[in-house]
């Protein structure tokens, strides 16, 4: 049996535009390639001077301010008014139900801001909306209260 050989002349042309875009395609990156290897440095600035805790990260583009340590929040769990602490140096919440406080620890939460006790209270926010449990009682369903300041 004998074997043919690939006639050259006649495959050439018929690869010839698909060699040519794979050579487009591959010089098409580098001029990317070659300014992000060749761009200046980011300088760095000092933070800001002052007692505002978020100036730092505001002052300069691309890096996140910093959380304050302390953020309050009014929400209305199923027409209860409940004001919420949040503490983010000791990690709890600080829940004022009534004329009762409760005072929630940090918890594991696959997504949103979770704090529970071993008691079975539970305060969840998630998205703009949170959920309240007392002593493992019904869930209360809690939106944003509207207050003067926000």
């Amino acid at each position: 049996m004998r074997m043919r050989l690939i006639d050259v002349p006649a495959v050439l042309p018929a690869t010839l535009p698909l060699v040519v875009a794979l050579l487009v395609l591959v010089g098409c990156d580098k001029p990317a390639r070659d300014a992000a290897v060749s761009a200046p440095p980011i300088a760095q600035t000092p933070p800001p001077s002052g007692d505002d805790a978020g100036a730092a990260g505001a002052a300069q583009p691309g890096i996140a301010a910093a959380a304050p340590d302390a953020v309050t929040a009014h929400w209305n769990c199923d027409g209860h008014p409940v004001t919420a602490n949040y503490d983010n140096t000791r990690h709890d919440v600080r829940l004022r139900i009534g004329s009762s406080e409760l005072t929630l620890p940090a918890a594991v939460s696959g997504s949103g801001a979770r704090y529970a006790d071993a008691a079975g209270n539970e305060f969840w926010e998630h998205q703009g909306e949170s959920t309240l449990t007392l002593a493992s009682g019904k869930p209360r369903h809690c939106i944003r209260a509207a207050t003067a300041g926000n």
